[in-house]
């Protein structure tokens, strides 16, 4: 009997928080410019010189439009992977290989390396420091992947969408 170890339905949406930090620096970007006359009177120094309201809303204004550059790429791109999968795997247009775990190739813990397996000829990689809506828990950071375990792997191309293990 095969037990649902991950499926994107319902765990795909945390890869989103990989933009979170984004939103926090739009936040304090966005009140340092709106209080930058308040900040000018302390004693705070901006390239070397006293700091000036213009000066810490330059500063300001730079951080807020690069974080919000960096949220609505990184978040967009995200979302964006994650709606494509979740659309594809809800009309069923995904692959499913069953079998034994082969070819195991587990990660360091410290990275550096994906993680990889085949089952029936499909590779499958991935690494817990590569931001993706798929699968990506490894071995060594308690993932359920181990060499010749029984597996179900639903997936489009090498993205994990559901994975299946032997119980």
């Amino acid at each position: 009997m095969y037990e649902v170890v991950y499926n994107i339905k319902f765990e795909g949406l945390w890869s989103l928080c990989f933009a979170l930090p984004g939103l926090l620096f739009i936040y304090i970007s966005a009140e340092g410019y709106k209080n930058r006359k308040k900040l000018s009177s302390w004693d705070v120094q901006v390239v070397g010189k006293p700091a000036t309201e213009q000066s810490i809303g330059m500063v300001f204004k730079i951080l807020l439009i690069f974080s919000v550059l960096w949220t609505a790429l990184s978040g967009g791109s995200l979302i964006i992977q994650l709606y494509s999968l979740l659309s594809d795997y809800g009309q069923g247009e995904y692959d499913v290989v069953e079998g034994s775990v082969e070819n195991f190739n587990p990660m360091p813990y410290g990275g550096h390396q994906q993680e990889s397996f085949t089952v029936e000829g499909v590779k499958f990689n991935y690494s817990d420091f590569s931001i993706s809506p798929g699968f990506n828990k490894t071995k060594s950071h308690g993932g359920p992947i181990r060499k010749g375990l029984r597996v179900r792997v639903s997936h489009i191309d090498n993205v994990i969408l559901k994975l299946e293990v032997m119980r």
